[in-house]
């Protein structure tokens, strides 16, 4: 989804990675990137795509920065003035703690939300939150109808379960860029 972004697309109104990367290449190549709604949400104890970044590309995918810097450059992108932070409640034994950052601007303004899930792992975080739902509340805000909400659990299927034959493969709601999922070899 980062990359969807950054390459000044007009196809997705907004995008959510979960557990996303930016590539080291992508601030520098794409100067002229549009604003747009960004949502990231991550763990901080992932070891596939690093909260801390990999710039030395230890883990093989090529370097990337850290998902704070990631999230910075649309905060100042999409000019972001505050930042507002709050804690949701905890789901259950075992959930992790989830810390919520929404930069907000102007009136209108493009928002960028990023939801650290503290000591989280790789994951879609669902023991953690109702992370279709928290999804669904940032791109609710950049719907014209709301006619298509039932549509919000097929796609959450698609992204739980995909087809192990695709390399890329992009979940897309009503020109909502829901998440990207990549593998690193075919399986």
């Amino acid at each position: 989804c980062y990359l969807l972004a950054y390459c000044g697309q007009e196809t997705f109104k907004a995008v959510a990675p979960i557990a996303g990367l930016t590539m080291e290449w992508m601030p520098q190549e794409f100067k002229r990137t549009r604003k747009i709604p960004l949502f990231e949400i991550h763990g901080t104890n992932d070891k596939v795509s690093e909260w801390t970044g990999d710039l030395q590309n230890k883990g093989g995918w090529g370097a990337y920065i850290a998902v704070p810097d990631a999230v910075e450059y649309w905060v100042r992108r999409n000019g972001c003035r505050k930042e507002l932070v709050e804690t949701l409640p905890l789901k259950g034994d075992g959930a992790h703690q989830v810390i919520t950052h929404k930069f907000v601007g102007k009136k209108n303004a493009p928002q960028v939300w990023l939801y650290e899930v503290v000591d989280g792992v790789h994951s879609w975080f669902n023991e953690d939150m109702d992370t279709a739902g928290e999804i669904w509340k940032f791109f609710s805000m950049y719907l014209v109808s709301s006619r298509y909400i039932p549509y919000l659990y097929t796609l959450n299927i698609l992204l739980i379960r995909p087809t192990k034959k695709v390399l890329f493969t992009v979940a897309m709601l009503m020109g909502l860029c829901l998440t990207a999922y990549a593998q690193k070899e075919p399986i």
